[in-house]
């Protein structure tokens, strides 16, 4: 049985006592796992022992006026894996000493990664703008063919159709260097996010 089980078998069985106690004994014994934290939950089980004792226990004490503690577990503090200060001296203490190798890490790593997508840009870019150039060094050479047929019909053909099949090559290359650019970028931020956003992920307690 975990924690889960417990307090949802501890829950039915105070259904027949009023609302405000059961929520104030439901508290209670969600505190006391809190205060123990996850890795006490077993000790904190064995101690209380069933959810079946624990509900007797808390509507035997209400029938006692003089007992005020309502089935709370005896002797509340002597619990020493609860120390909520000694949890925060630790990670505090934690937190001190290793920001100075986290601190130059992280920025190490943000560094990386401003390199890594710079370096990306600059390439898709670069290609972008030669194919640009071809597509313009094309039209020189078309509009060099259309001339030179006035001179010499042979070269001026030759010319016309090189300055055709570069367009079409620049004008293909230019294309899908944005479309590579509009797929791959996205993405790129995407994954390094979710990097980023992994080591702080914590998953959900139901």
């Amino acid at each position: 049985m975990n924690r889960i089980e417990f307090m949802e078998a501890l829950s039915g069985l105070l259904q027949d006592i009023p609302e405000e106690d059961r929520m104030d004994a439901l508290k209670y014994y969600n505190d006391y796992f809190d205060d123990a934290g996850a890795e006490n939950e077993k000790n904190v089980i064995d101690e209380l022992e069933s959810p079946e004792k624990v509900a007797a226990k808390i509507k035997a004490d209400r029938e006692d006026p003089e007992d005020e503690k309502a089935g709370m577990p005896m002797e509340q503090e002597n619990k020493p894996w609860t120390n909520k200060w000694l949890k925060m001296i630790l990670i505090v203490a934690i937190i001190l000493i290793g920001c100075p190798v986290i601190v130059p890490v992280a920025i190490g790593l943000l560094a990386a990664i401003a390199g890594i997508l710079i370096a990306a840009f600059t390439f898709f870019v670069t290609i972008v703008i030669g194919f640009a150039a071809i597509v313009i060094v094309a039209i020189v050479l078309t509009a060099a063919g259309i001339g030179s047929m006035f001179v010499n019909i042979g070269v001026g053909l030759a010319l016309f159709g090189a300055g055709m099949i570069l367009i079409a090559v620049g004008a293909i290359g230019t294309v899908a260097g944005i479309r590579l650019c509009i797929i791959v970028f996205p993405g790129m931020i995407r994954g390094i996010v979710w990097i980023l956003r992994k080591p702080f992920h914590r998953k959900a307690v139901a």
